[in-house]
């Protein structure tokens, strides 16, 4: 539409615009740019250890700098446990009761893009007294972070 008619448009979408187009601007951040920034927000906060969840694999490239995280500020290493989440929001509750008796994860990351996802997840931890303050969740999308500790 912006070409057809030749005016300027702004978009926000992540779905880089048309390089052709010189009527299209995107002023959405980067694709790492949510990765770059909740890595250094685990690295302010001094976590030793946290468990990455996310949706399905498309993730995988918005996620990747959390990856990266080898050690924390203190030189310390950093132990990253990596599981995508159940397809069914029915299991998460099941999925937090392993994540707390098996893995003894209290940082949890989840990357969604679902907000339905954080309330379920949410929902699901408060039956498993998970919403406690030894226990922090962070939650990523691809064009923000929020944080809940």
């Amino acid at each position: 539409m912006c070409d057809r008619f030749k005016i300027p448009c702004i978009t926000t979408s992540t779905v880089a615009p048309l390089s052709h187009s010189r009527f299209v601007t995107s002023i959405a951040p980067k694709d790492d740019l949510v990765g770059k920034a909740a890595a250094a927000l685990i690295q302010n906060l001094g976590w030793n250890s946290f468990l990455l969840t996310y949706q399905d694999s498309q993730a995988i490239p918005e996620i990747a700098n959390l990856l990266s995280i080898w050690h924390n500020q203190r030189g310390t290493r950093t132990i990253l446990k990596v599981l995508q989440l159940p397809p069914d929001s029915a299991h998460y509750e099941a999925f937090l009761k392993y994540v707390r008796e098996k893995l003894k994860q209290t940082n949890i990351v989840v990357h969604t893009r679902d907000v339905g996802t954080i309330h379920s997840i949410l929902s699901a931890a408060s039956l498993l007294n998970m919403t406690e303050s030894r226990y922090s969740f962070m939650f990523t999308n691809p064009v923000s972070i929020i944080q809940i500790i």
